[in-house]
């Protein structure tokens, strides 16, 4: 809930991203970052699955600083939740919490991207393939933390399949399955980052919804219990694919 109070819009995620760099190395991380403010980092040998998520969130650059924000959990709904003056930017912040939960308490190999400017033009990743190209390196499968709902396997966007092993989404959807998981493959109108890093290194990739609902509006909520079990289903992905 603490990242759900600090602002982070496009092109102004420094809260934030300081907020994850305490984290990465109160954990002992190794993780590295440019001048938009990506931060990238991998544990392991040679890990060869990336997860992404992106620091930016949509809404708050509108209501400034001066409208203070108070994020409750509601244990009658298990909603995390805001007042109503802005949304609390749990889109991305789970995928961010997911991430930095597998980090602190699973030992799986993977690198991880924490993407800036998503939310314009996706200048974050943007700027981060055309620098950091090296980084992408030995990698097969990139898989994007940032989809609302609960359950979906997203493997196209903008019209454009970017999982080019139908074997690795069934398996994944048959994984959730097996943790009670309304796990379904699903396609998407939009664009997400991880679209670019298919469309330019050719690596198969899909995103998982992380349980935040009603983004970029005041009205944008978690469901914590979906939150935690996107997080059980990625852990045992990533056993699936050590």
């Amino acid at each position: 809930m603490k990242m759900c109070a600090l602002e982070s819009y496009p092109g102004k995620e420094e809260e934030l991203k300081e907020f994850v760099e305490n984290e990465l190395s109160e954990m002992l991380i190794f993780y590295d970052d440019d001048k938009l403010n990506n931060l990238f980092g991998e544990r392991g040998r040679n890990p060869k699955v990336l997860l992404n998520a992106h620091l930016d969130s949509v809404g708050s650059e509108e209501m400034g600083k001066s409208w203070m924000l108070e994020v409750v959990y509601d244990e009658k709904t298990g909603r995390i939740k805001g007042n109503g003056t802005r949304p609390i930017g749990a889109d991305d912040r789970c995928g961010i919490a997911i991430i930095l939960a597998l980090l602190r308490f699973t030992d799986y190999q993977f690198k991880f991207l924490f993407t800036t400017s998503c939310e314009d033009e996706h200048r974050g990743v943007r700027f981060f393939i055309d620098h950091h190209s090296e980084f992408f390196k030995g990698v097969n499968l990139v898989i994007g933390l940032d989809r609302r709902g609960f359950g979906d396997v997203v493997c196209s966007y903008g019209g454009k399949d970017i999982c080019f092993k139908n074997e690795c989404v069934d398996k994944v959807i048959e994984i959730g399955k097996s943790l009670a998981i309304p796990a379904k493959k699903e396609k998407s109108p939009h664009i997400a980052d991880i679209r670019y890093i298919a469309d330019k290194f050719g690596i198969s990739g899909f995103c998982l919804s992380v349980g935040y609902y009603n983004p970029h509006t005041p009205s944008e909520y978690a469901v914590l219990d979906e939150v935690v079990k996107t997080y059980e289903w990625m852990c045992r992905i990533l056993e699936w694919v050590q």
